[in-house]
């Protein structure tokens, strides 16, 4: 299994427009990727996210970089 933490800063202000696109990534990863074990995103604070990522394995870490829609 391959576990992932990506942190990510965004610019002030953008959170609403982020976490639309970011929620719609969520759902399509989880629906369509049969390799992913768990992925989701939290809040930190206002201008930093992270998503938490379970692979499992190389394969479907590296199928995931590949969708149309990452």
């Amino acid at each position: 299994m391959i576990g992932i933490v990506a942190k990510l800063k965004i610019k002030e202000g953008s959170g609403s427009e982020f976490e639309a696109i970011a929620t719609q990534l969520v759902e399509k990863v989880n629906a369509n990727e049969e390799g992913v074990v768990y992925y989701d995103l939290f809040k930190e604070d206002d201008t930093t996210y992270v998503f938490l990522e379970k692979y499992k394995d190389a394969a479907a870490h590296e199928a995931h970089w590949k969708t149309d829609y990452f």
